[in-house]
């Protein structure tokens, strides 16, 4: 967590608290970042020296002016007037720590060969909410090295029952065993 963006996603979150906004302001910023992930020309226009911050303010009110939040846009103008916007991905993801944490809620990852689908994951959200004692969000990645399996990463840990896992394992016994 970088500690410029720390500080704004704290902010941004103090403050859609005080609006009672937190699930609108992280659904919000979470559509603003996917779309500006997609389309990274956004955040280049954003960094650009030559475009003054009011026309870059501007181009941010006229483009989400009725989609967003006032206050929240108001609070993307500072962004920009504090040539902030650079950080807006790592802002985003630090707001949504800050709320999960609020929340409870601990987000993971699970690796597969193929896609899971929403009953698989569904499944794996409920089995491991009960484990920790929190809700529990996984999402899921692709990762055709595991052979068969799944992966799982959440919380700092990572629990790991890949066919390529059970390979390396064999192989580390197989060596430790001929010496």
């Amino acid at each position: 967590m970088d500690k410029t963006s720390a500080i704004y996603a704290g902010a941004f979150f103090d403050v859609a608290q005080s609006v009672k906004q937190e699930i609108e302001w992280r659904d919000q910023l979470e559509s603003l970042a996917a779309a500006w992930r997609d389309t990274p020309e956004i955040l280049r226009f954003f960094a650009r020296t030559q475009i003054s911050k009011s026309e870059k303010k501007e181009v941010l009110k006229a483009s989400l002016g009725g989609s967003v939040d006032p206050t929240l846009l108001n609070a993307l103008c500072l962004l920009v007037d504090k040539d902030r916007m650079g950080a807006f991905m790592e802002i985003v993801a630090d707001y949504r720590h800050l709320y999960n944490a609020k929340n409870n809620i601990a987000e993971g990852l699970v690796y597969s060969v193929r896609p899971l689908n929403v009953t698989e994951l569904e499944s794996l959200d409920r089995e491991f909410s009960q484990r920790i004692k929190k809700t529990v969000r996984f999402t899921n990645k692709i990762d055709p090295t595991l052979i068969s399996g799944i992966k799982i990463q959440l919380e700092n840990k990572v629990m790991d029952g890949s066919m390529k896992y059970r390979i390396s394992q064999l192989k580390t016994e197989l060596v430790k065993g001929s010496r």
